[in-house]
């Protein structure tokens, strides 16, 4: 899907739900539609605004952890989330995180990159 498809489609459902995002924030929903597609609609039903209001620290947990949404918590719900989720759930999430910039997430961005070790590491000793 082009940019312009993205934002037609994005315009579109946030209307129908009575969502009117501004500018910056229609660009923020169109770049975590780009990582995530329809899944990030459905995991913020019925509060759409999610989809452009959440902190990207946020929406990196909740596309690879849903049930994060009702915790406050994040970073000891990213640490069970590390050891509970497997790893192809993690990999729009990092390729989301690596798309916005990783100094987006401050100073969580090494422990990111920590848990990016665990969840993704090589099946087979090195020699």
């Amino acid at each position: 899907m082009t940019n312009n498809t993205i934002k037609n489609h994005l315009l579109n459902t946030f209307r129908k739900y009575g969502f009117r995002p501004n500018h910056d924030q229609l660009e923020r929903a169109i770049t975590r539609y780009q990582c995530f597609g329809p899944r990030l609609l459905t995991t913020y039903m019925p509060n759409l605004a999610r989809c452009y209001s959440r902190p990207d620290i946020w929406v990196f947990l909740e596309m690879a952890y849903p049930d994060a949404i009702f915790k406050a918590d994040y970073l000891g719900i990213l640490k069970d989330a590390v050891k509970e989720v497997p790893a192809e759930l993690w990999v729009q999430s990092y390729d989301f995180y690596d798309t916005v910039g990783h100094d987006k997430f401050g100073t969580v961005e090494y422990l990111i990159d920590d848990y990016r070790k665990q969840i993704f590491q090589p099946t087979y000793d090195m020699i």
